[in-house]
């Protein structure tokens, strides 16, 4: 909602077809740069000080985020990273 300059509040959107397509347009953008950031961070994990365990759990956690937003990677990935 936004104030009409009167005091008064009124919807950003005039119906719910409107405010469906706002979210919509929102939470698909949203999931685009999200599945571009996640594929980047994964590919670009590094053991760097971190303890094999935490190592572990990091790319664990990536695979995780990953497959929230459906996008899956097969074992050869996973392994090719952990090496």
């Amino acid at each position: 909602m936004k104030p009409n300059g009167i005091g008064r509040w009124k919807p950003f959107c005039s119906s719910t077809k409107d405010a469906y397509r706002n979210l919509q347009r929102v939470f698909v953008n949203n999931t685009i740069s999200r599945k571009f950031q996640l594929r980047q961070e994964f590919h670009n994990i590094q053991q760097r000080g971190m303890s094999i365990i935490d190592y572990t759990m990091k790319i664990k956690e990536m695979c995780d985020s990953l497959g929230s937003i459906n996008m899956t990677k097969d074992e050869e990935d996973i392994v090719r990273i952990s090496l």
